[in-house]
């Protein structure tokens, strides 16, 4: 009876330590699977962001040129204007208030620039965060040392216990 006690014991040792390192293999694989995921949604993420990078100086390039045609318009209405009045367009006050207007064009336009520049930064800053947050989340999981440290001491840790119970059994 006590060896049966004793074999049943040792099997059951034997069936516990099993399911523990089981239950490590699986915590592994988890935890590799869930940074894999969230490796993949801060990546999908960053790509969100660089097309909306790609897209806000794409917008600011429309706006400068919707603004340079609008502006030739008015410059030249402004032309047309000096002209059908009679003033001699080539010297003085008409000739610089027609040059100011194109600087202030101009600067109107360069600001749309720095606008889309500044968005676009701002996105990429976004984008580059991104990246970096999914390489950190996909290497954020139990290294294969970890899981086999995790075993061996499993292992060390219950296996001598239950070979010792199953050996105990011959003595008696």
């Amino acid at each position: 009876m006590a060896e049966a006690l004793a074999v049943a014991s040792g099997v059951a040792g034997l069936v516990g330590t099993g399911l523990k390192i089981g239950g490590q293999v699986e915590e592994y694989r988890q935890q590799k699977a869930n940074a894999e995921a969230q490796r993949k949604l801060y990546e999908y993420n960053a790509k969100l962001e660089r097309r909306e990078a790609d897209a806000a100086l794409a917008a600011a390039d429309q706006d400068a040129q919707r603004q340079r045609l609008e502006d030739a318009r008015l410059r030249s209405a402004q032309g047309a204007a000096f002209g059908k009045s009679g003033v001699a367009l080539s010297s003085g006050s008409p000739l610089a208030l027609m040059g100011q207007t194109a600087a202030y064009q101009e600067m109107n336009v360069q600001d749309i620039h720095r606008k889309g520049a500044e968005k676009y930064g701002r996105h990429m800053g976004q984008y580059q965060s991104l990246m970096y947050q999914g390489r950190i989340a996909g290497a954020n999981h139990m290294s294969k040392t970890s899981l086999g440290m995790g075993i061996a001491g499993t292992l060390v840790g219950t296996l001598p216990g239950t070979f010792a119970a199953l050996g105990g059994m011959g003595g008696q």
